[in-house]
């Protein structure tokens, strides 16, 4: 049978609880508070929190509390008030009456500062009041107060009271106001005088003006005024009046103090608890009561709308949001666990690991916790059964019980880690490596994995298609067929911990790898960006399709929007939710039902969420070599001072273990570096200029608006600054310049002497062609004279010896105009034309922009080539024999061609490789050297339709010999 237990927690519940649980945070001396007792709280401008203790005051930035006391200047170990001006100091009363302050990282009281020695009085002071427009009021026990206003402080004793004013100050601190405009009010017994912010301008008005114990009262923001008396409240507000009904407490003998928050909340705090009054209304549909044992002191809303609430004497509380309801085992939920939650007539059923059900229910915004009942085994999920029926799905039974947790009956469901509902009594059941169907108490198998893989979630659309998500992906089940979809999607591959089909049969995917996924028509979209490794872990899609997507990471409230586009908010810490593990999910009654690990959690949805702020970011530490730097001017380090180490808080209290950080060493560096640590070690920084720039975070969105940024630099040392490198290429360059020269020197001798070899064997090359001219030309004279050809032979003669004075003439240079070189070659074709009975013809050609008379090409080198020609290319030719010579410019050549129309090399089985060939190309050889430019032959084998018909030699000198360079060199 279903057993039913009252756990020892839960005996003297009452059947309805309190209206209001919100999520409380709890911080004490474990946590690294001095002390548990708080006196008092503020925020500075930099955004830490600050509270007053009976052993120091304590700085928080979320993380870490920064503990001071009179060792670090403080004038007093036990501080009762705090208090901040425009200025940015922090005031602290001491409970010895004496005033310090905080300015810059220093603590000033009157042995170090001057305006702090001017806030002292003959009596204690007890009260810190300060203006919207930063004016401070130091009030006593019984001796009037000091008023400071940027540096100008004045006193108004109460002798000065007495005499300029007519006052007389008989009732010290309590009877000391300041209204909305900043003005003191100083109550008398039967008078009110009002002294305008900033003056002593004073005006007296009879008590009877007021309501009655006014002198009690409290001024809100609004300009209404609070007076709790006979154990109400009213607020006056001009001509209304709004009370609150009898509360609980008579108040008698008890400290009673009315402050107001950030969001016009009124609180009232007195010995026992605290009274909150939203919108400072006070009725009792607004009000809540907390911390009904404990001595409240003071509440406070910081910069991100958190809640700050002091106990007094048990440290302090951290409220993130006052809308979101917490149930959790302090208050009577049986286990913080929560894994499953299905609607009932009165309220939720809530699920737990342990075993357990508890109903909870709401009624006039009223919840109430049932009692526990135990159902066995860890409870996986609730559904509907018949009319007034439960099902209960443990990991190893289906229990059906009516509305009252009454069991009806009970079947085994194996080892079972997913349920689904077909009908009222018809089940899918997933195991360890199983598919089951429990049917009317039976269990049927319908597909077994081939090794263990746990099926944690089950969902079938309407063409009948499982779809189940497991431990290796996700697989879709129909005909006996089984397809594993992470083939075709890498992002479907893993642990899959929730299936949902919403209207359009599109499969919305809690996947623990790759966050919230959505597969329609085989596409598969990731409508959440995964930057923070977002694990989903609940889905949940309401009748008007709104899908609720629970992760690791809060809540994803995603709706469409007529363009089919999604439109997504999200809840989470920052909103007030004091876990983000999301386990069971369930909309009823406009308020989303959330299970987590930690407890049950109730959202109104009807809520605005607040946009998250920006982190505040600030350096805490600044070291090098570790000694301690102000921040804020440029410092200029030595070379050995590289040693840097930061440290600093990126403020966040609703979300302080989300905190992280990324930072830029100079300004223009493109890349951030990115660091989960709130400490920067900078190890033997190479020489330079920094600007570090850090920003802190809790998402990828809410970057510091204003980043820490701190400039320094680190001097290189002497040899490696820019005068020493100056000195350095210097020397370097001269010392170069002497090894140049000197190389140079021998270099240049060198050549000169490689210059003469080589000059002296071109100039024996050309003396070697003397001889050949003249071989050559004699073999013709005395050809003539054995023919008896006087005539010819004397023509012959006659030019042989103009050729002789010319190739005298030539051979003493090295390069010869092209016109010098033409007359040279007509006279030795005239001479082998006389010779060879004009059996060959010649054609000099000039192209455009040759200057026959200044362009200069290397004397004598044509020669050789047309005497080739004519000794071997027109021998035994049936034809005319025709000798080009041309002359073409080209970008930065001259290009010489000689060509005939002989029988060519294979013809004639010449191969090119005669004696005046050979020394036309030695001495090319020998020119490249000396000319440093490159002088190329080219010799070509003519062919008409297959048939030798000529011989064509390319010679290509440089352009920029002119006649300045005839002579050798």
């Amino acid at each position: 049978m279903l057993r039913c237990f009252l756990f020892v927690l839960l005996l003297g519940l009452p059947h309805f609880l309190q209206a209001q649980y919100p999520y409380m945070k709890h911080y004490t001396t474990a946590d690294g508070l001095p002390s548990n007792t708080i006196n008092d709280m503020l925020q500075d401008d930099a955004g830490f929190m600050w509270f007053a203790t009976d052993e120091g005051v304590s700085r928080f930035d979320g993380q870490q509390f920064t503990n001071y006391r009179k060792a670090d200047g403080l004038a007093d170990d036990d501080v009762i008030r705090l208090g901040k001006d425009h200025e940015g100091r922090i005031w602290f009363l001491g409970f010895n009456g004496t005033a310090s302050f905080y300015s810059n990282g220093i603590f000033y009281d009157e042995s170090n500062s001057k305006l702090a020695a001017q806030t002292q009085l003959g009596s204690s002071l007890a009260k810190i009041m300060i203006s919207k427009s930063g004016t401070v009021y130091l009030v006593s026990n019984s001796d009037g107060f000091i008023r400071v206003i940027g540096d100008s402080v004045k006193t108004f004793s109460k002798e000065k009271l007495l005499v300029d004013f007519g006052i007389k100050f008989t009732s010290g601190y309590k009877g000391l106001k300041m209204d909305t405009a900043g003005s003191i009010w100083i109550f008398t017994r039967d008078s009110v005088y009002i002294m305008e912010e900033g003056t002593e301008n004073v005006s007296m008005l009879s008590q009877q003006l007021f309501p009655e114990k006014m002198v009690e009262g409290y001024f809100l923001s609004d300009g209404s005024v609070v007076i709790p008396r006979n154990g109400k409240l009213f607020r006056y507000a001009g001509a209304s009046i709004d009370s609150s009904e009898k509360l609980t407490t008579s108040w008698y003998g008890q400290y009673v103090s009315v402050e107001e928050d950030g969001k016009q909340n009124l609180w009232l705090l007195y010995n026992s608890g605290a009274h909150l009054f939203r919108n400072k209304l006070l009725g009792a549909a607004h009000h809540t009561r907390l911390l009904e044992a404990d001595y409240c002191g003071h509440v406070f809303s910081d910069s991100e709308g958190n809640t700050w609430l002091s106990p007094l004497r048990r440290g302090i509380y951290l409220i993130p949001s006052l809308d979101v309801q917490f149930l959790h085992t302090d208050i009577g939920l049986v286990n913080n666990n929560v894994t499953a939650l299905a609607e009932h007539p009165d309220g939720v059923i809530a699920g737990f690991s342990n075993g357990s059900v508890q109903a909870v229910t709401y009624r006039n915004n009223t919840i109430g916790l049932k009692p526990p009942v135990s159902a066995g085994s860890y409870i996986i999920d609730i559904f509907p059964g018949r009319k007034n029926e439960l099902l209960l799905l443990t990991n190893s039974e289906a229990i059906t019980c009516d509305e009252k947790l009454k069991e009806l009956w009970r079947s085994p469901s194996v080892w079972a880690k997913s349920y689904y509902q077909i009908s009222h009594d018809t089940l899918l059941v997933g195991g360890g490596f199983v598919l089951s169907l429990l049917s009317k108490n039976k269990l049927e198998l319908l597909y077994k994995f081939p090794r263990e893989n746990r099926i944690y979630a089950i969902e079938q659309d309407r063409d009948q298609t499982l779809w189940l998500g497991t431990e290796q992906g996700l697989y879709s089940l129909k005909d006996s067929v089984i397809q594993f979809y992470g083939e075709q999607f890498p992002q479907l591959k893993g642990k899959i911990n929730d299936l949902n089909l919403d209207s359009r049969e599109r499969l919305w995917i809690a996947s623990s790898q790759h966050g919230i996924l959505v597969l329609e028509d085989n596409e598969l979209h990731q409508l959440i960006k995964n930057e923070e490794r977002i694990s989903g872990r609940k889905i949940l899609i309401t009748d008007d399709q709104v899908v609720y997507a629970g992760t690791d990471k809060g809540i994803f409230i995603i709706r469409e929007n007529r363009d089919e586009s999604f439109q997504i908010s999200r809840i989470r810490k920052s909103d007030g939710l004091p876990s983000e593990k999301v386990n069971a999910l369930l909309v009823k009654d406009q308020l989303l039902w959330i299970g987590t690990d930690e407890g049950l959690e109730v959202f109104p949805l009807e809520r605005t969420f607040s946009s998250l702020t920006t982190v505040p970011i600030e350096l805490t530490a600044f070291t090098v070599n570790g000694i301690s730097y102000i921040a804020g001017t440029v410092h200029h380090f030595d070379y050995l001072q590289n040693n840097i180490h930061l440290s600093f808080a990126g403020i966040s209290f609703r979300e302080a273990s989300a905190v992280y950080y990324r930072y830029k060493l100079r300004q223009d560096d493109s890349i951030w570096q990115y660091t989960n640590t709130s400490s920067l070690n900078l190890p033997e920084l190479p020489p330079g200029k920094y600007s570090i720039t850090i920003q802190a975070a809790t998402t990828g969105s809410n970057w510091s608006a204003s980043p820490l940024q701190l400039a320094f630099s680190i001097h290189a040392p002497f040899w490696q600054q820019a005068w020493f490198y100056a000195m350095a290429i210097l020397a370097t360059g001269l010392f170069a310049l002497f090894i140049v020269r000197y190389r140079y020197k021998v270099k240049l001798s060198k050549e000169q002497q490689e210059r003469k070899a080589v000059e002296g064997e071109l100039a024996a090359l050309r003396s070697q062609m003397n001889p050949h001219f003249i071989f050559n030309s004699l073999n013709a004279i005395q050809d003539f004279i054995f023919q008896h050809k006087t005539e010819e032979a004397n023509e012959y003669l006659t030019k042989f010896a103009r050729l002789m004075r010319a190739i005298l003439n030539q051979s003493r240079k090295q390069f010869a105009s092209i016109e010098e070189e033409c007359e040279l070659l007509s006279i030795y074709l005239e001479l082998e034309a006389l010779r060879f009975n004009h059996a060959f013809s010649w054609e000099f050609k000039i192209g455009k922009g040759i200057i026959t008379s200044e362009m200069m090409i290397p004397s004598m080198l044509l020669q050789p080539v047309v005497e080739n020609s004519i000794k071997h290319a027109f021998r035994n030719l049936k034809r005319k024999g025709l000798l080009i010579i041309s002359f073409e410019s080209e970008p930065g050549t001259i290009r010489c061609e000689v060509q005939d129309n002989g029988s060519g090399r294979s013809a004639t089985g010449s191969n090119g490789n005669s004696l005046a060939l050979s020394i036309t190309q030695e001495r090319l050889a020998m020119l490249n050297q000396s000319m440093q430019q490159s002088c190329t032959m080219e010799v070509t084998d003519l062919f008409d339709e297959g048939i030798p018909a000529g011989l064509k030699t390319v010679f290509r000198f440089p352009a920029g010999i002119y006649d300045g360079q005839r002579e050798a060199i």
